[in-house]
């Protein structure tokens, strides 16, 4: 008996500790279950309610527009419209190889490549950008998991393709800035990204009654332009007539109000590889820097007559050559010697007796006015990339640096330059800062003005009014009779200088007809022609460069004046500007247009050659030394 008992208790001994053990377990495990609640629901909740969110809210970056660029009318020059892009989530996407052949089968492409995007880790990839919108639909009725069409902003130029590129510049595939006014004013232009949080379903689908919120994009402001687009046009198209016409390399057309200096139009063309005339992202109104030849012969007048070296009517004997040194500079057309008056100089272009009147003047004083007018300086116009021109320190003029500079070679300038210094002789005497941007309009239409520079005086209303007659008399009877505009009386100059060569290919050490300038494929040219009008009372003043006419046309005369004449016409009657071919002189220190020259008081004889000018105005020389011309 006392065995079976024995047996019996250690039974049941057993079965109590059995039921002690899984009572145990129950209860670790009722308590592990009860602390698993306890943490879900009391004390970290937050944490996986977000989990669970990420499983099912997905959130949808709403791009902001980018701003549009428009001319001082409103007119758009740039924009950005909606296209059609085709995007995935690699997360919801089920077969990326199915996936990718459905895909290529309506948008074309190499489904290897476009699986491998598909299988990727992450929450975006794109598909195809910009997509037509026939199969922007086609994709969307392929109701593929995780592929999605969203409207992505796409910049444009209306009106015919390109225009202004250069000034206006272009963006990258994610409408950032990358040169011009896009990449000067990027800040400006780019708004500020939205979000849209949709919930979704396992399989990717939007729920409709799921949570749905958006936070709105704010685009970008609007930038407001002094171009005036109709202006623009016909620059381009005035200015690529000219070079086809010239059989030139490229050339810029500027033109400006010059009593504000707000730019009307900035043409910049080139002849591509194909010989096609086309616009050039280059932005050469501001980075090309050239020798300008005469039309820097005004500047050096201005001086003349500031300092009081001579007047309007002193006269002297002007030969057709000069020799300074072993340096002999000439007329463009030979000539007796000839009493010619500062008038007279001026606007028959005599090289000779620029010159002359620059030894009178002074090395300092040249250099003086000079950059007086702001040549050798960033003019400050709103635009990257200006380049300074070349102005050499006086320290580093040579003998004949004087006589070379006098009449605009031996530095180099830009167009914009010569631009802002004809529009200071156009504002009797009082030069004002360049430039391009009115302001900028915000969504709201509130419009915000950009500062605008104080006018600088250089040189006084009598010496620009004297100039505006003088080269009105260019205009009129002199080197710039192409430039006439009907019914308007124009003042301007011609320019024509030779081309240095190409040190890399063209340049040779015993040119004939001056070293640094004849290459292996001869003189080339640069042609310019700056004027203003109407000349008694200006609002418009334009500048027209080319680059490397060929002959017969390769004067400023006979290539740049006709474009002038062309699209200041034009630009005339779009602007409503009015004047008289035949004005005369007023009193006072406005001086106006005279039917002839000034008369002669004052002469001054130095020794004579035979010389003259006509209507190609480059300086020329002929000597055993360096002679620019």
């Amino acid at each position: 008996m006392s065995r079976g008992r024995s047996r019996r208790s250690g039974a049941d001994i057993r079965l109590r500790r059995r039921v002690a053990s899984l009572s145990l377990v129950a209860l670790l495990a009722g308590g592990g279950t009860v602390y698993r609640l306890v943490e879900l629901q009391v004390l970290h909740p937050e944490r996986y309610m977000d989990y669970g969110e990420a499983q099912r809210i997905r959130v949808v970056d709403i791009p902001a527009g980018r701003g549009a660029i428009v001319d001082r009318n409103g007119s758009d020059l740039v924009l950005s419209v909606p296209a059609p892009s085709v995007v995935a989530d690699p997360a919801l996407v089920e077969d990326p190889w199915v996936a990718a052949q459905a895909l290529v089968g309506v948008l074309g492409g190499d489904p290897v490549a476009l699986a491998e995007r598909l299988g990727r880790d992450g929450r975006f990839v794109y598909v195809a950008r910009d997509v037509r919108p026939d199969l922007a639909g086609q994709v969307s009725e392929l109701g593929l998991a995780g592929i999605q069409v969203v409207e992505e902003p796409r910049r444009i130029h209306p009106g015919g393709g390109a225009v202004a590129t250069a000034l206006l510049g272009r963006t990258d595939g994610w409408e950032v800035g990358t040169t011009g006014l896009e990449q000067q004013y990027d800040d400006v232009l780019t708004g500020t990204p939205g979000e849209r949080v949709v919930e979704t379903a396992p399989g990717g689908f939007t729920i409709p009654t799921g949570e749905q919120r958006i936070e709105p994009a704010q685009p970008g402001e609007t930038l407001v332009l002094t171009i005036d687009r109709a202006l623009q046009f016909e620059a381009e198209r005035v200015l690529g007539e000219a070079i086809r016409r010239t059989r030139a390399d490229g050339g810029v057309l500027l033109a400006a109000d010059p009593r504000t200096g707000e730019i009307l139009a900035d043409a910049n063309l080139v002849r591509n590889e194909a010989g096609e005339v086309v616009n050039t992202s280059n932005h050469r109104a501001v980075t090309w820097s050239f020798e300008p030849g005469s039309v820097m012969k005004p500047v050096t007048f201005a001086g003349v007559l500031e300092d009081g070296v001579g007047a309007p009517d002193s006269v002297r004997t002007v030969p057709d050559t000069f020799t300074r040194y072993d340096v002999t500079f000439d007329d463009d057309r030979p000539h007796p010697p000839e009493q010619w008056s500062i008038t007279s100089i001026l606007s028959e272009s005599s090289n000779v007796g620029t010159l002359m009147w620059a030894q009178d003047l002074g090395d300092e004083r040249l250099h003086h006015w000079v950059t007086a007018f702001g040549f050798g300086a960033r003019t400050g116009i709103d635009v990257p990339n200006e380049e300074y021109g070349i102005v050499p320190d006086l320290e580093d003029w040579s003998g004949v640096s004087r006589d070379t500079i006098s009449f605009g070679h031996g530095i180099a300038v830009t167009p914009v330059q010569l631009l802002t210094a004809y529009a200071a002789i156009a504002n009797d005497g009082v030069a004002v800062t360049p430039r391009v941007v009115l302001g900028t309009r915000s969504a709201d239409g509130t419009f915000r003005s950009t500062p605008v520079a104080e006018g600088r005086r250089v040189i006084s209303e009598q010496t620009a009014g004297w100039l505006q007659t003088t080269l009105a008399q260019v205009v009129r009877e002199g080197t710039g009779m192409r430039a006439q505009v009907p019914g308007m009386a124009v003042a301007g100059k011609t320019g024509t200088a030779w081309k240095p060569a190409d040190e890399a290919a063209d340049w040779t050490e015993d040119a004939d007809q001056g070293e640094g300038y004849e290459g292996r494929y001869g003189i080339k040219y640069i042609a310019s022609f700056v004027g203003f009008l109407p000349a008694d009372d200006p609002e418009l003043v334009v500048v027209v460069v080319l680059d490397e006419p060929l002959a017969p046309d390769y004067s400023g005369g006979r290539a740049a004046a006709p474009a002038f004449a062309e699209f200041a016409g034009f630009a005339a009657r779009q602007l409503r500007v009015t004047g008289s071919d035949a004005v005369v002189a007023t009193e006072g220190n406005r001086v106006r247009v005279e039917a002839q020259p000034m008369p002669s008081t004052t002469t001054t004889t130095l020794p004579s050659g035979s010389g003259g000018n006509g209507d190609g105005d480059a300086g020329t020389a002929a000597s055993t030394g360096t002679a620019p011309r």
